[in-house]
């Protein structure tokens, strides 16, 4: 995956919804994993990442939109380094 960690993702109903980006790797290690948090539209149901994994399409269920995200720009958590 892009940046040498694998991309996971966690979503609930939240006000406002989000997506929280977490380095799977991190989780098995106990390390820090959370990488960031995206604002969502409404109940973020479905996420792909593209083949050449630069982009990551999330439906926004409720919103009745596609959220295009540009992976390289997702920025790493600090406390997560």
């Amino acid at each position: 995956m892009a940046r040498g960690y694998e991309l996971e993702s966690l979503w609930r109903e939240r006000r406002p919804p989000s997506l929280t980006i977490i380095d799977a790797k991190n989780l098995a290690t106990g390390a820090p994993a959370v990488i960031g948090t995206l604002p969502t539209g409404a109940f973020p149901r479905e996420l792909r990442v593209t083949a050449d994994e630069r982009t990551l399409l999330l439906t926004n269920f409720d919103s009745k939109n596609v959220a295009v995200i540009d992976v390289p720009r997702i920025a790493p958590n600090p406390r997560s380094q």
